[in-house]
């Protein structure tokens, strides 16, 4: 690709004065892959830094609300002689709610965190050699 733009600029004139090496440089600053260098670079730092995010704690709420058609009660014999005894028990109630929060900590992950950092930054650096290769 950037054999012909030397190619046209050496016939056409305006690389007149240019050293082959000037003409290389040239055409690897605009070709447009040049580009990916940076955003590989921004989604390497990015990556590591979410994988550090891992020591963050983590928190999650639930809710839930049920509704059940029938349950189970006193049988009648025992409210009547609940109630000759002054006591007005009731059985369960038809609407149940729950609400809960979770939340974890990470203490200790045996080097994890620091390998996968590792890892991600690695990769980074395997796909710019890719790039590098590519154009």
């Amino acid at each position: 690709m950037y054999f012909s733009f030397i190619i046209y600029h050496l016939f056409f004139g305006s690389a007149v004065g240019q050293t082959l090496e000037e003409c290389q440089l040239a055409a690897e600053r605009n070709y447009p892959q040049i580009q990916q260098y940076g955003l590989i670079e921004k989604t390497t730092e990015l990556t590591v830094a979410n994988i550090q995010k891992g020591w963050l704690p983590q928190i999650s709420a639930s809710a839930q609300a049920t509704y059940q058609s029938d349950v189970t009660a006193w049988p009648e014999e025992m409210q009547g002689l609940m109630q000759q005894r002054g006591l007005n028990i009731k059985g369960l109630s038809k609407d149940q709610y729950r609400v809960g929060i979770d939340v974890q900590q990470t203490v200790y992950d045996g080097g994890a965190i620091r390998s996968q950092k590792a890892i991600a930054r690695e990769q980074g650096h395997v796909q710019m050699a890719q790039n590098e290769v590519n154009i």
